[in-house]
């Protein structure tokens, strides 16, 4: 299992919007645990939502309801690292709305799968909303390193993780472009701007990203 702890783009604005949503959700989860160990029964069935009882007012609860205290401090860590670099980089209206339109369609698509094999079943939790955040961070700065831990034999390791854009283009499109897929170079916005032509994209619907350091 892979524990993010660090981004290389630092927020470029407090994250206040970030923190009323951890503080939130831990609030939530306090009143609706049991002894701070897990979500009580009554909670679930009256609050989370399952493909029988499934409504609009289910899925705004149930985006803010977690199962039990690991399910809570995972969503938080993941929140904080990508949510808060994401939150100052298109601001707090399309953040808010990021977070909210990622939580029901992960409860949608929930519904339309797990649901329909199990229409009983219930779901909960910000795993869809901040699984977009992440998305949004990784189009937003695409290079940029990520430090994680990670349990391996028998002991804990750290390392710097980047997704590189580069190695997502198929080989004969670098070699039209006069170059081959490699290590992370600067000059990668030249190289994405003419794959985006030859596709027949605008540079200019692009939106700005991060600056690479």
């Amino acid at each position: 299992m892979l524990l993010p702890y660090r981004v290389k783009n630092p927020p470029l604005a407090f994250p206040y919007a970030t923190i009323v949503l951890m503080v939130i959700n831990v609030l939530v989860y306090v009143f609706t645990s049991e002894n701070l160990l897990s979500i009580r029964e009554n909670v679930v069935e009256n609050w989370a939502f399952s493909h029988e009882t499934f409504s609009f007012v289910r899925m705004v609860s149930a985006i803010y309801l977690h199962a039990d205290l690991f399910h809570l401090i995972g969503n938080m860590l993941f929140l904080w690292v990508f949510g808060a670099a994401v939150e100052g980089r298109v601001g707090i209206p399309l953040y808010l709305g990021l977070y909210h339109i990622a939580g029901f369609a992960g409860c949608l698509l929930f519904d339309q799968t797990v649901g329909r094999m199990t229409p009983e079943g219930f779901g909960l939790g910000a795993s869809g909303a901040i699984m977009g955040l992440m998305g949004a961070y990784l189009y937003l700065s695409p290079f940029a390193q990520v430090m994680v831990a990670y349990f391996f034999m028998f002991g804990f390791h750290v390392r710097a993780w980047r997704w590189e854009w580069e190695r997502a283009l198929p080989v004969g499109q670098w070699e039209r472009l006069g170059r081959r897929p490699g290590p992370y170079r600067a000059g990668y916005r030249p190289v994405l701007a003419q794959t985006c032509r030859e596709i027949g994209a605008d540079r200019r619907l692009l939106p700005r990203r991060a600056n690479l350091p």
